[in-house]
């Protein structure tokens, strides 16, 4: 390993990518160079999203490029950067990484289409295109495009303030839960209601099937 790596940590942990970047450009050996970016682009990708893909994309190792790209968009779209994470997703080469990556910006997109708009949102208040939605299609099942806006697809149930983000479809069963945990009907004047509503034991939450053929998880 180039003992220049430890340094550019200490410079990147400092608050210094500049420095770091600098630095790295003295290293002759390509992969420790390429790893140096790497960690660079990640620094720069919460303040300065343009330089991060500038750096991004002058990795020299393929397989390392693609998994910074990668990850760099995640980092955008967690800022409500979602031009910018769509940009850098689809600059991935390996195909397999490239639809990962936009199929987790779908995911965060639809997430905060879900949380924070009820009534839907305007592909131009996102920066965003039609040619980009194409670009993340398919889309979630609980979001759609309409008439330019991304809408909510399902109901959406507010608990104390926030929505729950667990979105199961009807009739599949959810994966394992804490050991005490068991499937069991919910009843109403002893009888069993549908099995479409179901309740958890010892205080877990409930199930309540949509009307479009999901569910969301509320708290009974």
């Amino acid at each position: 390993m180039d003992e220049r790596l430890i340094e550019i940590k200490r410079l990147l942990n400092g608050g210094n990518p500049g420095a770091a970047l600098a630095l790295a450009g003295n290293i002759k050996d390509t992969y420790w160079r390429d790893y140096a970016l790497k960690w660079i682009a990640e620094a720069y990708a919460m303040e300065r999203p343009e330089k991060a893909l500038e750096v991004a994309e002058s990795i020299s190792t393929e397989s390392l490029r693609d998994e910074t790209l990668r990850d760099i968009s995640y980092v955008f779209s967690k800022s409500g950067l979602f031009r910018q994470a769509i940009l850098a997703a689809s600059k991935i080469k390996s195909e397999f990484t490239r639809k990962k990556a936009l199929k987790a910006v779908s995911a965060m997109l639809a997430r905060a289409i879900v949380e924070k708009h009820n009534t839907g949102v305007s592909l131009s208040e996102l920066g965003l295109d039609e040619g980009d939605i194409e670009l993340l299609k398919p889309l979630p099942q609980w979001i759609s495009l309409k008439d330019g806006k991304l809408m909510p697809g399902s109901e959406l149930l507010r608990m104390k303030g926030e929505f729950r983000n667990a979105v199961v479809p009807q009739g599949e069963t959810p994966g394992r839960f804490p050991q005490g945990q068991r499937w069991g009907h919910r009843e109403r004047g002893g009888r069993n209601t549908s099995s479409s509503t179901l309740r958890f034991r010892s205080g877990a939450p409930t199930l309540r099937s949509l009307s479009t053929g999901l569910g969301c998880l509320k708290n009974p």
